[in-house]
């Protein structure tokens, strides 16, 4: 029978659609998103909660109880703060569970522990370990500042102190910020690809580098939905912290993944 034979199996076809399946989760190298897509994470995110907001809802709660009980037992607070990363690869999962069409569960929220949970601790003290650098940081460089303020007499000119005041707030947020980069996808990385930590600091890190623009609008859209999530009674937040994860996941899909032909949920891009 000839190759051509229009009555063959489409053997070949097939064949090229499951791979095209498999390579949509393949781990590729950061790529640069539009400045838009900064808002479209965030509208991503928003459908991602829509299709299942009430448990979005309890694990959010389960989490918040989680660290609120660990954070008033004196030297255990530090173990939540280790699990940070490990409950967000639980939501991360669960968000791409919603992203194929699946059921949100309760049960999503403790996936960390069984992929990669070890890496994802060690991710979360590494994080502890570098903000504890930054706070000495930020210690050493208010005493040399009210130290010069007491030689120099200074304090008579508030300009001055007010000057060096916001010298050490740039630098403790040039600091941070980095980190934040360096973070942002990491728990996605270990959990979905099972990347080292120090390699999935640094592909976070690059990839936040190569989309400053879309996190700039991200940025700026957030910063003023959590005011407006803060004023109801911090009520807003059962809302606004599930769309963070949801818009985490997808600027993760977006840079490090090759999109399918259709959006989250099969929604429209923003």
């Amino acid at each position: 029978m000839s190759d051509d034979d229009p009555y063959a199996p489409p053997q070949s076809r097939v064949e090229s659609v499951k791979v095209a399946v498999d390579d949509r989760w393949q781990l590729l190298e950061p790529r640069s998103c539009s400045f838009d897509r900064g808002m479209g994470w965030i509208a991503d995110g928003w459908r991602l909660f829509m299709a299942s907001p009430g448990i979005w809802m309890v694990n959010f709660v389960i989490v918040a109880v989680i660290t609120l009980v660990l954070g008033v037992i004196p030297l255990v607070s530090i173990i939540g703060n280790i699990l940070g990363p490990v409950f967000t690869a639980g939501l991360l999962f669960g968000s791409r569970q919603l992203d194929e069409h699946g059921a949100l569960q309760v049960e999503h929220l403790f996936s960390g522990f069984s992929e990669n949970g070890g890496k994802l601790a060690g991710l979360g003290a590494l994080t502890i370990a570098m903000g504890i650098g930054i706070a000495l940081i930020m210690i050493v460089l208010l005493f040399a500042v009210v130290g010069s303020v007491a030689l120099t007499e200074s304090a008579a000119d508030p300009s001055q102190l007010g000057l060096s005041a916001i010298l050490v707030v740039l630098v403790v947020v040039g600091l941070t910020v980095p980190i934040l980069m360096a973070y942002w996808f990491a728990p996605a990385l270990i959990v979905f690809h099972d990347v080292g930590i120090f390699d999935a600091l640094k592909l976070s890190f690059v990839g936040c580098l190569r989309n400053m623009l879309p996190f700039l609008a991200y940025g700026l859209v957030m910063t003023v939905a959590l005011i407006v999530a803060l004023l109801p009674f911090l009520l807003g937040l059962l809302v606004l912290v599930p769309v963070i994860f949801g818009s985490m996941y997808a600027s993760y899909r977006d840079v490090f993944t090759q999109p399918p032909g259709d959006t989250l949920l099969g929604g429209p891009r923003a």
